[in-house]
């Protein structure tokens, strides 16, 4: 169990992992304006469909609005559509489509990873690591799959993507206090199940937000 050991969550690099393809076409700032004594924060998301962006659960707890940005600058109109945080996944709908998204692959023990992260508004991939793969709970409480990473995760960092050759294997969640060289993630297994879930119908967990979703006008 990892007992409360996240920097802020990492809400809110080095460059690329060794023959780094681009990715800037599938990664996504977000802004968010809370409600109910929340914080407004920024995070990250990754495509995982024409107009689906994957991202860590918790920045969406309290809510009121959020605002998605490419990584060319451009602005979307974005719903989240989907909220668990227990697992730490959330979904959000764009009203247009991206220019390219990842498939979902399955994270490798010990193999160099690309962390789709922005900094200062740009766009900056950065190197790690996957040091193991582990359930994780945290106080005890939302098990989930899980990732260690190699890396240092920094305020905003949350729902950034994790990716193997191309493939998302995982959404960074939390930085680790003690050790500013490690983070974690919430592995592909979970982001995949979130999809089917959404697909299913499930949208957000009501209590612990504040909008209720709705599908963006097109």
């Amino acid at each position: 169990m990892i007992k409360h050991l996240l920097v802020g969550l990492a809400l809110v690099g080095s460059t690329g992992c060794g023959a780094s393809t681009d990715f800037s076409a599938s990664a996504f700032s977000v802004s968010i304006e809370a409600c109910d004594g929340g914080v407004d924060g920024f995070a990250t998301a990754v495509a995982v469909g024409p107009t689906t962006l994957a991202s860590a659960g918790h920045p969406f707890e309290l809510f009121s609005d959020l605002t998605v940005t490419d990584a060319g600058g451009v602005s979307h109109d974005a719903v989240l559509i989907y909220l668990d945080l227990d697992k730490d996944i959330s979904l959000i709908e764009l009203a247009s489509t991206a220019s390219d998204f990842l498939s979902i692959g399955e994270p490798e023990t010990g193999a160099p990873v690309e962390l789709l992260t922005f900094r200062n508004g740009e766009f900056q991939p950065r190197d790690a690591t996957i040091v193991r793969k582990l359930d994780i709970s945290i106080d005890g409480e939302g098990d989930r799959r899980g990732l260690e990473l190699r890396a240092g995760i920094e305020p905003g960092d949350s729902g950034a993507g994790v990716v193997i050759d191309g493939s998302l294997v995982g959404v960074v969640f939390g930085a680790d206090p003690v050790d500013p060289n490690h983070g974690w993630a919430v592995s592909s297994e979970e982001i995949a199940e979130a999809l089917r879930l959404n697909g299913e119908g499930r949208t957000l967990t009501p209590e612990r937000s504040c909008v209720p979703t709705a599908a963006p006008t097109r």
